[in-house]
This record gives structure tokens, C-alpha cells and sequence, in this order.
């Protein structure tokens, strides 16, 4: 499904100017690219609303990004491996908080 939208999207771009044919490869790279990490995130977004737990979502990307940026990490061969087992991570972590006494990372005491 992201093939065919990358594959449409990218023929508009060279059939309106915007890119030329020997960029297309690195065009449609970062536009998958986008469009994966869009939808990780978005379901991220509608999994910590529903967990009710947004701040500590923010707050677990954010640092597991940081972390991820300095020490490398997994990387999965396909989009759908890699999709899950970034939710299951994620959804994993936030059980783990909310499970958590609210002592041990509460920082406003």
C-alpha cells in the first residue's frame, strides 16, 4: 500500500517539475521513509490517548530516541516486523509506568 502511494506521488512530482527521473529513487526513499515513521508515531499518538498516558508517552520517545541515536538499535528487515515490535516496545514501556508507584518517578515532590 505505501508503494503504491510513494509510486503515485512521485510520478506527480516529476510530471509537475518539482523533481527530475534520476532523483526518484532517493525521492521515494525518503517519502517511504516519512510515511512509515508518520504512521508509527500517529499510532503511538492514538495508543497513549487511549492509555490515557500522553505525557508519559512524550516522554518515553523522547528518550528512547536520544537513546537510540547515541547506542543504535534493532533493525528489523521489514516495515511490518519493524511497526509491531516498535508498538510492542512502546506499549510494553507504558504499562510498565503506569504500573510504576507513582513515588518513584514523581518529580514534583
Amino acid at each position: 500500500m505505501i508503494d503504491q502511494i510513494v509510486y503515485h506521488v512521485s510520478r506527480k512530482a516529476v510530471g509537475y517539475g518539482v523533481i527530475e527521473d534520476k532523483d526518484l529513487p532517493v525521492f521515494r526513499y525518503g517519502l517511504i521513509s516519512i510515511l512509515e515513521i508518520f504512521m508509527i508515531m500517529s499510532t503511538m499518538l492514538f495508543i497513549s490517548i487511549g492509555m490515557n498516558c500522553l505525557i508519559e508517552a512524550a516522554m518515553f520517545v523522547g528518550i528512547i530516541s536520544v537513546y537510540r541515536s547515541f547506542g543504535g538499535g534493532y533493525h528489523a528487515n521489514t516495515f511490518k516486523s519493524c511497526y509491531f515490535i516498535s508498538l510492542l516496545i512502546f506499549v510494553a514501556g507504558l504499562t510498565v509506568i503506569k504500573w510504576l508507584p507513582v513515588e518513584l518517578y514523581d518529580i514534583a515532590n
